[in-house]
């Protein structure tokens, strides 16, 4: 999918053509299932409120901390998750919420997954641990992108993003883009347009890694929050009677994805190069006027990494 518009001049007639470009989105697992419903509890929000916890092993496990959810550790089931437990060097899943130690992202309530090998890896049977959380559900027609954000709460001492992820939808994997960074917040974006309309598995895994560079003791972790399967943007054309070309989109400061207006002259060799305009805000709309030129000309919106 490419946001893309092609405006032309031949004779009296203008042809304006257009088309979506698409993202990469995450890792998230999809299996088809006939008669579930809408996705849940995607904000976590709906799990119930739980006291701050004790840190005392074995940590206690909700069956209800994880409404609409189920969790995995390892290739294990577990029957719900902790709460405001920061489960530190084991793997686990728990519903974090105000009262815990780590805030939430947004809201009262998100979600930690911490993924590691099962002993270090001088022990002979160690091996690593990857934790996961899925629910089946019905991905919303027209909906192109699933959007979530997450932390790594140690960014301070290891500077690397969240995760890793394996994210899969219907059982594919889903190549996630960050398109916003700040310390260790992360929001990532991927593309789920071939499953529109259609009943599959959301899973969003955490796995263990050495990326924090410890060798010996490979972990991941992750606070995840605000999952939301979003519809695609339309870039709009308009030909003025002064003949501009006015492109515009729909944006919010909040909820939109950030796009950046490019064309190209051809779908030859040459590139597509950023439009250097700086776009109008009006009333929810980003717009960008330019000249009506005689020749082709295409269109495209894309991401900001």
């Amino acid at each position: 999918m490419k946001p893309e518009a092609y405006q032309g001049r031949d004779s009296s007639l203008r042809t304006i053509a257009l088309a979506v470009e698409g993202l990469a989105f995450l890792c998230f697992l999809l299996r088809v299932s006939a008669n579930a419903g809408p996705f849940r509890n995607l904000d976590f929000e709906s799990s119930p409120s739980f006291p701050a916890g004790d840190y005392v092993y074995p940590f206690t496990v909700y069956a209800n901390a994880l409404p609409g959810w189920t969790v995995h550790i390892g290739d294990s089931f577990q029957n719900g998750a902790c709460a405001n437990e920061f489960i530190l060097d084991a793997p686990a899943v728990a519903l974090m919420t105000s009262s815990g130690n780590l805030p939430p992202i947004e809201g009262q309530k998100n979600v930690y997954l911490q993924s590691a090998a099962s002993a270090p890896s001088s022990f002979p049977d160690a091996y690593n641990i990857n934790v996961s959380i899925s629910q089946t559900g019905l991905v919303p027609a027209g909906a192109q992108f699933l959007r979530f954000k997450a932390r790594n709460q140690w960014f301070s001492y290891f500077a690397v993003p969240p995760g890793p992820f394996d994210v899969q939808l219907g059982g594919q994997d889903i190549p996630l883009v960050p398109i916003r960074s700040s310390g260790g917040d992360v929001e990532y974006v991927g593309n789920v347009s071939q499953w529109a309309g259609q009943t599959v598995e959301l899973s969003i895994r955490v796995l263990a890694s050495t990326n924090w560079g410890n060798t010996s003791f490979p972990e991941g972790w992750a606070l995840v929050d605000s999952i939301t399967l979003q519809p695609g943007v339309l870039l709009n054309v308009a030909v003025t009677s002064t003949n501009t070309l006015v492109l515009s989109w729909p944006t919010n400061a909040v909820d939109s994805l950030p796009f950046v207006l490019h064309q190209r002259a051809d779908f030859g060799g040459k590139s597509w190069e950023a439009v250097t305009n700086a776009p109008t805000y009006s009333d929810g709309t980003n717009s960008v006027t330019l000249p009506l030129l005689s020749a082709p000309c295409f269109y495209r919106l894309k991401t900001i990494p």
